[in-house]
């Protein structure tokens, strides 16, 4: 595993306490480089290879951890190695965790442009999703997203004509909406029918959301259809670029 590699596979390590990046590289080193012992220089330089700051207290950190019994290294003659218990904790931690992949650069950038607070923490969720290849969890998700920002916009923008298709519709079992949990009362594919009845939509736009709403089922149920990666990408991109993002 390269060292990029293995830094991605670790979630939000950029964001983590400068010891514990020392020691996820010092574990870099011993478990996928596979040397028998490492230097406060060896991690400065695996540092300078990811542009990343050193902890400034290298040499002190590692001289105090080998002095403890309970330490995570021990000294050697050339340097330090992960003391065992600590290894093997970092083994449980890192080394059996799910690799993860490189969210698409666009999505991305769609799911930090979303103003609503809300809806961008439960998209980014959805990214994480992504890293780990559980693209299903990611389609629902997305999905679900987007049927609450189409409500929340409908009950704050359109209610009034939204109410109109409503009484001309022939299901004469539907009622005016009042308020946001009463779009719940409703099937999705006649929510997305109403939108384009009203004038909301497009019919460009109606295809689309039928299309996804035909994946998210897929994904939503127990089957042996593969998701593949690029159609999940795909799902999440049309519906940030032709809903979230527009309305």
């Amino acid at each position: 595993m390269t060292l990029a590699d293995y830094t991605t596979s670790i979630e939000d390590f950029y964001k983590t306490d400068p010891k514990d990046q020392t020691d996820y590289l010092a574990f870099y080193l011993v478990y996928h480089k596979g040397i028998e012992s490492f230097t406060p220089k060896d991690i400065a330089t695996v540092c300078a290879e990811l542009n990343l700051q050193p902890y400034g207290r290298l040499a002190p950190y590692f001289s105090e951890q080998a002095k403890s019994k309970t330490g995570k290294y021990i000294k050697l003659a050339k340097g330090y190695q992960l003391h065992a218990p600590f290894r093997s904790e970092l083994e449980q931690k890192i080394a059996k965790a799910p690799v993860l992949v490189a969210l698409d650069q666009e999505l991305e950038r769609q799911i930090a442009s979303v103003s609503d607070v809300y809806e961008r923490e439960l998209l980014e969720e959805a990214a994480r999703c992504y890293k780990v290849k559980a693209y299903r969890a990611a389609v629902v998700m997305i999905w679900a997203v987007t049927m609450s920002h189409v409500h929340t916009y409908v009950l704050t923008n359109q209610l009034v004509p939204f109410n109109a298709a409503i009484s001309r519709d022939s299901d004469k079992r539907l009622k005016a909406i009042k308020k946001i949990d009463d779009f719940g009362e409703m099937k999705e594919i006649k929510f997305i029918e109403l939108l384009r009845a009203a004038g909301i939509i497009t019919d460009d736009i109606r295809r689309i959301l039928l299309e996804k709403l035909g994946t998210r089922n897929s994904a939503a149920h127990p089957s042996k259809t593969h998701l593949k990666e690029s159609k999940a990408v795909e799902f999440g991109h049309d519906l940030l670029d032709n809903v979230i993002l527009k309305f």
